[in-house]
């Protein structure tokens, strides 16, 4: 989880949590591990043909992430139907504004 802020560039101090980061405003970016200060610029849902190409390299992803699981002798059963539900996401009717396969 990442945890947005505004962040004053004058004083170099966070601003009230409660106020989220208008466009081009500096913002701090901490996600537990570091924190990044950079301009804020409100997230653009994605075209419908960028949604799909997004939709397919996080499925490929999840194909990629348990090819090593399924190798193991004592892999879950249902690891195979995940796998098999996530080659046929693509061909999906609603794709790509469907649901995710989830494991």
């Amino acid at each position: 989880m990442i945890n947005i802020t505004a962040w004053d560039a004058l004083t170099n101090t966070a601003v009230s949590p409660e106020r989220f980061p208008e466009e081009g405003e500096w913002a701090c970016f901490a996600d537990g591990r570091s924190i990044v200060k950079k301009k804020y610029h409100t997230p653009v849902e994605p075209e419908p043909e960028d949604k799909a190409l997004v939709e397919r390299q996080w499925r490929d992803s999840e194909l990629l992430r348990t090819d090593a699981l399924i190798m193991l002798p004592d892999y879950p059963m249902d690891l195979t139907a995940y796998r098999a539900a996530l080659r046929a996401y693509p061909d999906a009717v609603d794709f790509p504004d469907g649901e995710r396969p989830t494991l």
